[in-house]
């Protein structure tokens, strides 16, 4: 069964020092109690305030996709200590 959750019911929130708003239509939280489509346990759409850098934070046991809607951004990879650049349409 899909079930369609409209935005006002989805998570929103403010991070990193509100440079950040983050919407969440499945967020963490849920996936305890809530059987998720195959391997998609989590997606949020994150929008950057202002220009700001993202924290260091971990990732374990999970690959990460992102998708550059408008603007761009760069990746630092910290296994290969590369920054790449990623431009508007780019993943």
């Amino acid at each position: 069964m899909i079930q369609y959750i409209k935005k006002q019911d989805q998570n929103e929130r403010y991070i990193f020092n509100n440079k950040f708003i983050e919407n969440q239509p499945i967020p963490f939280s849920d996936f305890q109690t809530k059987h998720t489509y195959s391997n998609l346990f989590y997606w949020a759409h994150l929008v950057a305030l202002d220009t700001a850098a993202f924290p260091l934070h971990p990732h374990e046991g999970f690959e990460i996709m992102t998708f550059v809607l408008k603007g761009t951004l760069e990746h630092y990879d910290t296994k290969t200590q590369v920054w790449t650049p990623i431009q508007e349409g780019g993943f």
